[in-house]
């Protein structure tokens, strides 16, 4: 079994790369790296599951208006634009809105995957000499990103995640009340 080499946790990759290939320090302070990102990086895979748990969903969506259809490998994007093509004209009328959330979420998943971290330093001298370097910014491909705002776009994925459902549960169970019990609105 092999054990994660920085731990469980994930390094930036500037850092690796930093540790790779050190370069000289110009002033003696040491090139800037080293801060925990864990907890961005963390809120990040929470955003890439929960888009997966939307996708499983898309795929149940997709069987539902095309028996005959095979969802497999497809990527949410792809899984909408099939499911809105085969709504009938009412349907797509009905589920428009769902639609547009969804793909909102799904942009901001795209962010999230493929939008590097990267954490910005200053340095801070200490009273008694010396100093160090102080994380002071971390941003997603040039932009300011913080954990509050991955925690949003996470509620955005789960919010996907339930209109999904709706969805699904709409489009399976067309007699259903939502003030009686529907136990099996799932055969």
């Amino acid at each position: 079994m092999c054990k994660p080499q920085f731990g469980e946790r994930v390094r930036e990759w500037s850092d690796i790369r930093d540790d790779i290939y050190s370069r000289p320090s110009e002033d003696e302070r040491g090139e800037p790296r080293g801060y925990d990102t864990s907890g961005m990086q963390r809120l990040r895979g929470l955003i890439v599951v929960q888009a997966a748990e939307t996708e499983a969903v898309l795929g149940r969506i997709l069987r539902k208006v095309d028996p005959q259809a095979k969802p497999g490998k497809k990527m949410a994007g792809g899984l909408l634009k099939e499911i809105y093509e085969k709504l009938p004209g009412p349907d797509k009328i009905a589920w428009l809105s769902h639609v547009r959330q969804i793909v909102r979420a799904q942009w901001w998943r795209n962010l999230a995957v493929h939008h590097t971290v990267e954490t910005g330093y200053t340095w801070a001298d200490h009273a008694t000499g010396g100093g160090e370097w102080v994380p002071v910014v971390t941003a997603m491909d040039g932009e300011l990103c913080t954990e509050r705002e991955l925690r949003g776009d996470l509620a955005l994925q789960q919010t996907s995640t339930v209109l999904a459902i709706e969805m699904l549960h709409g489009l399976s169970c067309t007699n259903h009340s939502p003030y009686e019990d529907c136990p099996d609105w799932w055969e």
